[in-house]
């Protein structure tokens, strides 16, 4: 993800897509990322709180998402 990440600030990708388009799929990857910190960090994989973060990382997810490409 990391590298993914990176080569969004490249200049041959910033060619290839707009910055609406290239900063969407930045804040995608930032929450998955923050999915993955939460459920190992905190340990949260495998409890009751799991589906309620993962609900609640795609609703803000997407609605930020849905702003940046506005």
């Amino acid at each position: 993800m990391t590298l993914a990440a990176t080569l969004l600030t490249l200049d041959l990708v910033r060619d290839l897509a707009s910055v609406r388009v290239l900063s969407s799929v930045a804040a995608g990857l930032a929450f998955v990322k923050a999915r993955f910190v939460v459920l190992d960090f905190m340990n949260l994989r495998n409890t009751a709180l799991q589906r309620a973060l993962d609900v609640w990382l795609l609703v803000v997810g997407a609605a930020a998402v849905a702003l940046l490409l506005r």
